[in-house]
């Protein structure tokens, strides 16, 4: 099998046990009114707060974009927005999921009395954050690695380039670096966001 089968393989495995985690999480009871009531109040405002910075980090993320494919090259910038989208998948699933999973872990903690229980409705809910991280990651790499590395040979050049401004790099080597740029400006958004707003 080759890499890229496993590549794929494992992007897709990893999205769908993150969905099937979410949806289970989510059949679970939320809890007395009240629970549901603070609950539903808790989704509003995380929902708008990454509404918000979604919007702030779009305009960021462009400007990036630009600046790259100006200064470096194009494929770097076109990496960097898939880059970005799929760092910024993660983040909106993972918030969705805690908005979920907090009032579940809390009724069943005061249902069961019992955190072996307890711990497994908190750690099914945290699992779907860390797997959508490595499942977006992947299908992301994916689809630079079928677009740029195949789709325009760069995989097979391992002739340096020089641009306009003089900078000499690897074609592969630097559209990867702009796919991870883009992930990493976005997950440095989603950790101090609350700092910044």
């Amino acid at each position: 099998m080759s890499v890229l089968a496993i590549l794929i393989i494992a992007a897709l495995l990893a999205l769908s046990f993150a969905a099937f985690n979410f949806f289970s999480v989510k059949k679970l009871e939320e809890g007395s009114p009240r629970m549901q009531q603070i609950a539903a109040a808790i989704r509003v405002g995380a929902g708008a707060f990454i509404s918000y910075e979604y919007k702030v980090l779009a305009v960021v993320i462009l400007i990036v974009a630009v600046v790259l494919s100006v200064l470096l090259s194009w494929n770097a910038g076109v990496a960097l927005l898939i880059g970005a989208v799929m760092s910024a998948s993660a983040g909106f699933v993972g918030m969705k999921i805690a908005t979920y999973a907090n009032v579940r872990v809390s009724n069943e903690a005061n249902n069961t009395r019992d955190i072996g229980k307890t711990l497994k409705v908190a750690f099914k809910g945290g699992s779907v954050m860390g797997l959508c991280v490595g499942g977006f990651a992947l299908l992301g790499l994916f689809l630079v690695y079928i677009i740029f590395g195949i789709g325009m040979k760069q995989l097979g050049n391992m002739e340096s380039v020089t641009n306009w401004l003089g900078v000499s790099f690897l074609p592969f080597a630097n559209t990867l670096s702009g796919y991870a740029l883009g992930c990493s400006i976005v997950a440095m958004f989603n950790r101090i966001g609350c700092w910044l707003f």
